[in-house]
């Protein structure tokens, strides 16, 4: 992959064959390895009379069929990305699909014997390992670590026993990252060492579906450092070792740094297929809810929209950086062909789908440590020395030599001018030993050469003065040569004291941006800390509106059930109020009904003492009732009512007899027997 270019993520799907509880149901799924796509079918496996992309056929970057080896997978889809990883570009590795689709076992491996049937992690390791054997150009550093991420709680699975939740955070030089164990890995044993001890603390349960379902989502992350070694094959760890301005030949010692995230996803989980209840519902739902939270945010890059919350879910807000773009990504999509999962299957290839429209742009990672930066400091002060250098001699030499020539030149010509004429006068007595030895040597030349020169006093004269004049000249060169050294030297003076200023300059620079950058960082903390009691002051908000509207609900309730039952007792009063008004009523209606039998009665008895005064069987019966009443108590009107009713009643029936015959058993008259038959009646309805 060339560097800083865009690509798709790379996605493949794999088909797992059917179990023993699958194969009565039959396949739906057919693979067609020849166009790297997948197809649905009928129950007979036959294809379907109308076949829609996107919903019934698919086509990915690789389709793997029930025969495929995790090997092909591995040098299909994820060599290439390993091979990146050790070239300084960050990777990331996706398992994704239902529970019991085989993602754990493309990952992780399985059987009794790991190393026979090794996983995706496994052959990554291994090639990581090879690569760094067969490189002898740069020296490679290996650290491992182990999170899982557990009911939306991340834990670190290097760490026995039971282990403290871990947060999530970030900051400008690791970026999003998670504070937990990372082991040095020196070599491919160790690095499954690690990987064992990790398995071995992870979240698994059964269920109706797989005996050993993974309960939580896992990132087995492996970084690699890397730096170019010294051309003599010397890797010395310390800073001396920059000294020397060709110790790294070329190399600008800048450390390359990948991370490689091997994801093994929890799968998502139907409870009519699982049959999962309690604890194992709720592990299900928080697994299904983090896996919703990472399609919608595949669904969002797919879309380019301007704003993802990779903050909805642990997982998408770890793996952020490898999400946005600064990393090669494969997803490894597992899925059944059984008729029974159809519409999970179906879900699966969907979000796959989507995962291919997502685009990233990975770079190179490199950083320069302190060795680096040193020996490039080194570097920029030995050109600025060269620089000074040649500021320094070449002025100097150049005049330097100039005036040597023009001196010797002005010596050379008087001392020969004068040894000349002295040898012609012979007066050579006063002359310097040196020139006495010049002489000699220039007249032993002459004679030898027979020639003889002719100086008159005139031309000595002539030529004394232009050597004085020359060496006035001469004096006034060697001043301004002294003057322009001691210009030089000032200058050098001063760009010491330059260098001695920049020196401490930057020094002030280091000091002012190390504050600088402590500031920030607690800056950022105290922003990280407002955001927290923002956070937590919202949370108080929401509580204590949920809590007012539960309170504000149970006193309307309340309200309602007091309201009812006070219209209920006001129904029961009113009612009470009718019944006894309905009794007054009745009473009063007895009350007269009694009134007009009495007065009736009376009329009777003045009737009938006309029309027979000595037969008057109503007499005795009035007797009767006003003997009664004058002997009975004082009682309530009711009562009273009550006991006169029963009272005239039983004397009418006792009477009735008398009142239809006189004593002779002769009948009476029409007149009185319709009378009585009247009070008869009357008694009988009282």
């Amino acid at each position: 992959m060339a560097e800083n270019t865009e690509e798709n993520i790379s996605v493949a799907i794999r088909i797992r064959p059917l179990n023993t509880k699958e194969s009565t149901n039959g396949r739906v799924w057919k693979v067609l390895n020849k166009y790297n796509s997948i197809t649905e079918t009928d129950a007979a496996g036959g294809p379907l009379i109308q076949r829609t992309s996107g919903r019934s056929f698919f086509k990915f970057d690789r389709v793997f069929g029930e025969e495929v080896l995790t090997s092909q997978i591995y040098n299909g889809v994820v060599r290439n990305i390993v091979k990146s990883a050790m070239e300084g570009i960050n990777g990331t590795i996706f398992a994704y699909g239902q529970t019991s689709s085989g993602k754990t076992f493309t990952m992780q491996g399985g059987g009794p014997h790991v190393l026979d049937c090794p996983g995706v992690i496994h052959m990554a390791a291994k090639d990581i390992f090879e690569r760094i054997s067969a490189c002898n150009d740069r020296s490679y550093l290996v650290k491992a670590s182990f999170v899982e991420i557990y009911n939306e709680k991340c834990f670190d699975l290097l760490v026995s026993g039971k282990s403290v939740a871990l947060a999530v955070r970030e900051d400008t030089q690791k970026g999003v990252h998670v504070n937990c164990n990372e082991s040095i890995i020196p070599n491919y044993e160790s690095l499954l060492s690690t990987l064992f001890v990790g398995e071995k603390n992870r979240s698994v349960a059964a269920t109706e579906m797989n005996d050993r379902s993974s309960r939580s989502h896992t990132i087995f992350r492996i970084m690699v450092e890397s730096r170019e070694n010294a051309i003599g094959g010397d890797d010395r760890g310390e800073v001396d070792s920059f000294c020397d301005a060709d110790s790294y030949g070329a190399s600008d010692g800048a450390v390359r740094i990948s991370t490689l995230n091997l994801v093994d996803l929890a799968g998502s989980e139907s409870v009519r297929h699982t049959g999962a209840t309690g604890e194992r519902q709720k592990e299900g739902g928080k697994i299904n809810q983090s896996l919703l939270t990472l399609s919608r945010v595949i669904a969002g890059l797919g879309s380019n929209l301007q704003h993802i919350n990779f903050r909805d879910s642990k997982l998408t807000r770890i793996l952020q950086p490898s999400l946005s773009g600064n990393a090669r990504m494969a997803i490894i999509c597992c899925a059944t062909p059984s008729q029974l999962y159809l519409e999970e299957t179906r879900s699966t290839l969907q979000f796959a789908s989507r995962a291919k429209l997502v685009k990233t742009r990975a770079t190179v990672n490199e950083v320069l440590d302190d060795r680096a930066v040193i020996k490039k400091l080194q570097k920029e002060m030995g050109d600025l020395q060269k620089c000074l250098a040649m500021q320094k001699n070449t002025p100097y030499h150049h005049l330097k030599s100039n005036m040597l020539k023009v001196i010797n030149l002005f010596e050379n010509s008087a001392d020969k001018m004068i040894l000349n004429r002295r040898h012609s006068l012979g007066t050579s007595a006063s002359l310097p030993e040196a020139h006495q030895a010049k002489k000699r040597r220039l007249s032993a030349g002459c004679y030898v050469q027979g020639e003889h020169f002719d100086f008159n006093e005139t031309m000595l004269k002539v030529a004394l003065k232009e050597k004085a004049q020359k060496s006035c000249k001469l004096d006034s060169n060697i001043e301004e040569i002294v003057e322009t050294r001691e210009l030089i030297d000032e200058l050098n003076n001063k760009v010491a004291l330059l260098e001695k200023e920049n020196e401490r300059l930057n020094r002030e620079n280091v000091l002012t941006n190390r504050k600088s950058a402590e500031t920030e960082e607690s800056l950022r903390l105290h922003k990280l800390r407002v955001n927290s009691l923002e956070m937590e002051n919202e949370n108080l908000r929401g509580m204590e509106e949920r809590n007012s509207s539960i309170r504000l609900e149970r006193e309307s309730s309340c309200q309602r059930k007091v309201i009812e039952y006070r219209e209920r007792l006001d129904g029961l009063t009113q009612q009470k109020n009718i019944t006894s008004m309905k009794d007054a009523e009745h009473k009063e209606q007895i009350k007269e009904r009694l009134g007009l039998t009495r007065t009736e009665l009376r009329e009777l008895r003045v009737s009938y003492s006309m029309v027979n005064n000595e037969k008057n069987p109503y007499r005795d019966l009035m007797m009767s009732l006003t003997k009664e009443k004058d002997l009975r108590p004082a009682a309530s009107s009711s009562e009273r009512g009550s006991a006169d009713v029963a009272t005239l009643q039983n004397v009418i029936e006792n009477s009735l007899c008398d009142v239809c015959c006189d004593k002779e058993n002769t009948p009476l008259s029409p007149k009185i027997q319709g009378f009585n038959c009247k009070v008869k009646g009357l008694a009988m309805e009282t």
